[in-house]
C-alpha cells in the first residue's frame, strides 16, 4: 500500500495491509455521529468529506509511526499539520483577463 504524502511508508506495509485497513475503518467509524445514524446514514455526511479524510489520514500516519513502518524520520512534531500540508486544494486564484491593446 502506498501512502501519497511526505510521511511515506516503507514497502513492508503491504505485509500489514489488514492492520492498515482496520485503522482506516476504525477512524471512519468513530466519525459517524448519532445525528448521522438518526437520519439513516452509516457514514459521515458527504459535506464533511474533507475533514473526515484528514482525520483518517492522521490516524493512519500515527499508526504507521507506532508500528515502525515509517520511512520519514523523525516523526513530525505535528502530524495533523503534516497531513494538512499535503492536501490538494480545489480552490484556484481568479485569473485576470488581459486584453491586448494592439
Amino acid at each position: 500500500m502506498d501512502i501519497c504524502m511526505d510521511c511515506a511508508v516503507e514497502d513492508s506495509v503491504d505485509d500489514k495491509r489488514d492492520a492498515v485497513q482496520l485503522v482506516c475503518v476504525q477512524s471512519l467509524s468513530k466519525q459517524v455521529t448519532p445525528a448521522d445514524l438518526e437520519v439513516g446514514r452509516v457514514y459521515p455526511a458527504l459535506k464533511d468529506i474533507r475533514h473526515v479524510s484528514v482525520r483518517i489520514a492522521v490516524d493512519l500516519v500515527k499508526y504507521i509511526y507506532e508500528a515502525k513502518l515509517a520511512m520519514r524520520m523523525p516523526e513530525p512534531e505535528n502530524i495533523d499539520a503534516c497531513v494538512q500540508s499535503q492536501l490538494y486544494s480545489p480552490f484556484y486564484a481568479t485569473a485576470a483577463i488581459v486584453q491586448n491593446s494592439s
